[in-house]
C-alpha cells in the first residue's frame, strides 16, 4: 500500500478540473436519460409495490412494522418522506431511486481520484491529483453510468441505488479521512454517520464496512513501519517500538472511535436483524443453491442482463462473464496500492461471505442484486487497470471500446423488455374494472402479484389476496391486512354472481393458481403479458359465474 505508487508515471498531460468536470456532467446526463426509460409507465411489480406499502406504515410504529420485513428501514423512511411532499404516482416513486443512482455516477470519480491523490504532506499541503487519476475516475463513472445492472436497479422503488450512492461516498470518505493529518476525529465521526446509514439501508452494506475495516488495518499496519513524515518504509528493530508507533499513528484512535461508533450504533438493530433471520426470511425457493452455476449466472446478471433467468444460448456468455469478474480484482494484485486492496477486498468479500453463509447457514443471500454494490469496484477495477497502460491511445482505445459495448449491451436489454407491448397490470386492471361491476370480488392468485394488482387499482375496495398458508395471520402479513385476504371457505361461502381470478402461467418458471371451487362456471379467459421483475409471466383474467346456492331439501 506504499503511497508512493499512488501516483502513476504519465505520458500525456493530464485533463484540467474544468474538462474533467464537463466530461463527468455528459456522462451523468447519459447515465440519466438511461435511467428515465419507462419510469412513469412501467407497472410496479411485487418488490416495488411491496416498497409503496411499507412507505405508509405509521410512524409511531414504523420500526415494529420493519421488524416484521426483510430490511432495515432507511430507504423506506426516505420514501415515506418523499411520498408526503411529492405523492405516490409511479413516477414519483421511482424519482428518488433515479436521483440515487445519478449520484452513485456522481460519486465514482471523486472516490477513484481520492484514491489516487495520496496522503497529505506533514507541512498540511495536500499534494496534487497524480497523471491520469481523472481520466480513470472519468472511466470509472462512464462504466456505472452504462451498466445495466446499475440502469435496473436505477429505476426501481427500492433501496439498492441508495446503497450504491452510500458505497461510493462512503468509499471517498474513508480515503479522504486516512489521506488527511488534521482534523481526523471529526472526519472518522463524519465516516461512521455514513457507514450506520448505509448499514440500516440495507445488509450487504456490513460486508462491504468490513471490507474497508480490513484496509484500514493494513493501511495502518503499513504506515506504522515508516520513519515518521517519510515515504519509505523502515523496518523497526524491535517489536514493542512498531506497536507503540502502530497504537501512536495518528489514525489509530479516531480508527477504533469510528469503529466502536458504528458496532455500538448498529447494536440497537441486531435482536430484529436476528428475528428476521430466524423466523420472518423464508427460504427462497426462487433462489437456486450457491454453486458454480448459480455464480455464472449472477456474474451474467451484474454484466449483460439483470433479470431473473439466462436462456440456454447464453450459458457460454455467463461462464465469460464469471471470468471476467475474477480476472479484474486479480488483475490489480500486481503491484497493489491502497485503491487497489479497496477494490479487491470491496468486490471479493462481500460476494465471498454471502455464499458461505448461503452454502453453509442456507441464508440465501448469495444473489446478483445484492452483489450490485460489489460490482461498483468491479467496474472501478475495469477503470484502474485501463489506467495502468502508459499510452493514451491504449487507454482511449480499450475505454472506449468497453464503453461502446455496454452502450450496446443497454440498448439491447430495453429492446428486449418492449415494454410498450406488454400492458402488464395496468391493462389487466383497466380490463377488469371496465367489465366487473363493484360488488364482484377479485382474487389474486399469489402474494408476489397481488400488491402490484392492488397498488395499480388504486387501493379500490373488492380485490384480495388468495390465502392459502397453514397460518392465516402470515397471509394477513403478506397482503397488508386480514381484510386483504380470501381463503378457501371464504369462496365457498360466495353465494350467486360474478367473481374474477387473477392467475399467473410463467413463461420460465411456477404457475400459480387459485383454487376455486367446483361449482363456479368459467365463462371467460384473456391473457396479458408481463416482462418486468422476475422475468416473463402470463397473466390469466377468468371470469366465473357463480350458481346460486342450493337450499337443502327438507
Amino acid at each position: 500500500m506504499s503511497e508512493r505508487r499512488l501516483a502513476p508515471p504519465s505520458s500525456s498531460p493530464d485533463l484540467s478540473p474544468l474538462a474533467a468536470a464537463g466530461i463527468l456532467t455528459a456522462i451523468a446526463l447519459v447515465g440519466f436519460v438511461w435511467r428515465c426509460y419507462s419510469i412513469g409507465t412501467r407497472c410496479l411489480w411485487y418488490d416495488e409495490a411491496l416498497s409503496f406499502y411499507m412507505s405508509r406504515y405509521p410512524l409511531s410504529d414504523f420500526v415494529g412494522h420493519m421488524a416484521d420485513r426483510n430490511h432495515p428501514p432507511v430507504y423506506f423512511l426516505i420514501l415515506k418522506a418523499w411520498i408526503a411532499v411529492f405523492g405516490s404516482s409511479r413516477l414519483a416513486l421511482r424519482v428518488p431511486s433515479l436521483i440515487f443512482g445519478e449520484l452513485a455516477i456522481f460519486g465514482m470519480y471523486p472516490f477513484v481520484v481520492e484514491a489516487l491523490r495520496g496522503r497529505t504532506g506533514s507541512d498540511g499541503v495536500r499534494p496534487p491529483v497524480p497523471p491520469r487519476a481523472r481520466e480513470i475516475g472519468l472511466w470509472a463513472a462512464a462504466f456505472v453510468a452504462l451498466s445495466t445492472s446499475q440502469i435496473r436497479w436505477s429505476w426501481e422503488v427500492r433501496m439498492y441505488s441508495l446503497g450504491a450512492a452510500f458505497t461510493v461516498f462512503l468509499s471517498w470518505l474513508l480515503f479522504r479521512t486516512l489521506h488527511a493529518r488534521s482534523g481526523l476525529f471529526r472526519l472518522w465521526l463524519l465516516y461512521a454517520v455514513v457507514a450506520l446509514l448505509f448499514a440500516y439501508t440495507h445488509y450487504f452494506a456490513l460486508f462491504v464496512i468490513a471490507a474497508h475495516g480490513i484496509l484500514v488495518v493494513g493501511y495502518l499496519a503499513v504506515e506504522a513501519r515508516r520513519a515518521p513524515d517519510s515515504d519509505a518504509a523502515v523496518p523497526q528493530p524491535h517489536g514493542d517500538s512498531y506497536l507503540k508507533r502502530l497504537f501512536g499513528h495518528p489514525q489509530f484512535r479516531p480508527a477504533v472511535l469510528a469503529g466502536a461508533i458504528i458496532c455500538v450504533g448498529w447494536l440497537p438493530w441486531v435482536p430484529i436483524f436476528l428475528d428476521q433471520r430466524e423466523s420472518k426470511i423464508e427460504v427462497r425457493d426462487w433462489q437456486p443453491p450457491p454453486d458454480w452455476k448459480a455464480a455464472r449466472t449472477y456474474a451474467y446478471h451484474l454484466l449483460i442482463e439483470p433479470e431473473a433467468y439466462v436462456p440456454p444460448e447464453a450459458t457460454g456468455t455467463a461462464l465469460y462473464c464469471a471470468i471476467i469478474c475474477v480476472a479484474i480484482p486479480l488483475a490489480l494484485l500486481w503491484r497493489a496500492r491502497a485503491v487497489d486492496w479497496c477494490v479487491i477486498l470491496s468486490a471479493a468479500l462481500p460476494i465471498g461471505l454471502s455464499f458461505v453463509a448461503s452454502y453453509f447457514f442456507d441464508m440465501r443471500i448469495f444473489y446478483s442484486r445484492y452483489f450490485l454494490f460489489a460490482q461498483l469496484f468491479i467496474l472501478a477495477g475495469a477503470a484502474l487497470v485501463i489506467g495502468r497502460s502508459r499510452f493514451p491511445w491504449e487507454r482511449v482505445a480499450i475505454g472506449s471500446m468497453l464503453v461502446l459495448v455496454m452502450a450496446g449491451l443497454d440498448m439491447r436489454y430495453i429492446r428486449s423488455l418492449n415494454l410498450s407491448k406488454y400492458p402488464s397490470y395496468a391493462g389487466l386492471v383497466a380490463f377488469i374494472d371496465a367489465e366487473r361491476q363493484p360488488s364482484e370480488p377479485v382474487i389474486v392468485c399469489y402474494r408476489h402479484y397481488y400488491l402490484s394488482v392492488l397498488y395499480q387499482a388504486g387501493d379500490a375496495p373488492g380485490w384480495y389476496m388468495f390465502g392459502k398458508d397453514p397460518d392465516p395471520v402470515n397471509d394477513a402479513h403478506m397482503a397488508m391486512g386480514a381484510e386483504h385476504v380470501k381463503r378457501q371457505e371464504d369462496l365457498e361461502a360466495i353465494t350467486g354472481g360474478r367473481v374474477w381470478v387473477v392467475n399467473t402461467a410463467a413463461i420460465n418458471g411456477r404457475s400459480f393458481k387459485v383454487d376455486v371451487p367446483t361449482r363456479w362456471v368459467l365463462k371467460n379467459q384473456t391473457n396479458f403479458a408481463d416482462r418486468y421483475g422476475m422475468g416473463p409471466r402470463n397473466l390469466e383474467v377468468l371470469e366465473y359465474e357463480v350458481p346460486p346456492a342450493v337450499e337443502e331439501s327438507r
